[in-house]
């Protein structure tokens, strides 16, 4: 899904494995988000009634507010890997966020500002 501005707002979960993108304002509210594709935007908006999962995705904003009921996770993804002589765990898709400015709220009581290295800026 995209636009110049996007808006997705769901009565329950949103779960996403694509993209959901805009040149300017990405809004996306639901009860919880899952997030394993790529969430985008200028400014970006990810509300959830609960919890905020970005399990191996990628949330990317000049300005990013992630707001959670509870909690906001950034997970990594892993795969396991077995043969006649090795067995093991490797990542196999890393979240990420990349953001010039990230506010989040894990909980109603806790809201923390983060501000990138300009590299992360573009100007």
């Amino acid at each position: 899904m995209a636009g110049n501005n996007v808006s997705f707002q769901a009565k329950g979960d949103v779960t996403n494995s694509g993209t959901i993108a805009s040149r300017r304002v990405t809004v996306v509210t639901g009860d919880n988000i899952v997030n394993t594709g790529t969430l985008a935007g200028k400014t970006l908006l990810a509300q959830a009634a609960q919890d905020i999962n970005n399990l191996g995705g990628h949330i990317q904003g000049d300005q990013v507010l992630l707001s959670a009921g509870r909690d906001v996770n950034l997970t990594s993804t892993t795969a396991g890997t077995k043969n006649a002589t090795t067995l093991g765990t490797n990542i196999s898709q890393a979240a990420s966020v990349d953001a010039c400015l990230l506010y989040t709220s894990p909980s109603p009581r806790d809201v923390e500002e983060y501000r990138m290295p300009s590299s992360a800026c573009k100007k």
